[in-house]
């Protein structure tokens, strides 16, 4: 459903070398078909695009990335740093702090940091 009750149709597209704007371009007009019926919205997880499936972590280690658990590990809920490894049970980060092992089932929420976004001690 998109605004005020109109039927809407929300398509987002992921690629491993990446999502532009041609690329959802493309897939728009293989939508047209639907265009006559809903409002089609086409686009892509963004530069902090959420991980939330192993595979996703899989797909970007060595990427920085930020990670809230649910509850506090090593007295911190709040991580930002290098994704270095990762498997079925956990994620591990390094950072200033050291290096994190993070069980899947703690992860509040978790994304990647773009990497031209400013740092907090920079802002």
């Amino acid at each position: 459903m998109g605004a005020k009750g109109s039927p809407a149709v929300r398509v987002f597209l992921d690629h491993p070398n990446g999502v532009d704007h041609e690329l959802c371009e493309h897939a728009t007009l293989q939508l047209t078909d639907l265009l006559r019926d809903y409002a089609v919205e086409v686009s892509s997880p963004g530069p902090s695009r959420p991980l939330t499936k192993v595979d996703h972590y899989r797909r970007f280690l060595g990427s920085r990335v930020r990670v809230r658990t649910r509850d506090a590990i090593e007295g911190r809920s709040n991580f930002n740093g290098e994704l270095v490894d990762v498997d079925e049970r956990r994620v591990a980060l390094a950072g200033e702090w050291g290096t994190v092992e993070i069980p899947h089932e703690r992860i509040k929420r978790s994304n990647l940091v773009p990497k031209h976004a400013p740092s907090r001690r920079s802002r």
